[in-house]
């Protein structure tokens, strides 16, 4: 009897989960949230060809602009900045609205 309570407890919270993930993936199509296929997405990505921009086109921020050159300088030659003991940078936030870098 303990057994068949047992089995009966598990089999009842499998298939709730199984309800409660179908209708999330359910509510997610309505929505238009599901990709097509696992891990494929629709959009392409166009590498730039050449990029114009300099520093110098840029107005303003010239604290912004000066960090972000060194920045820059390190990454095309770390080997200046770890010999005074520098370490890589784990990663860049930059704020701002979108498209203002």
């Amino acid at each position: 009897e303990h057994q068949w309570m047992l089995w009966r407890l598990i089999r009842s919270t499998i298939t709730t989960i199984l309800l409660v993930a179908a209708m999330s993936v359910f509510a997610e199509g309505l929505m238009g949230n599901v990709q097509k296929g696992f891990g494929m997405n629709s959009k392409k990505i166009v590498p730039v060809q050449e990029v114009t921009t300099s520093f110098d086109d840029v107005k303003g921020c010239d604290e912004v602009k000066e960090e972000l050159q060194e920045i820059i300088l390190y990454l095309k030659d770390p080997d200046r900045f770890t010999r005074l003991g520098a370490k890589l940078p784990k990663g860049l936030m930059m704020s701002g609205p979108p498209g203002t870098g």
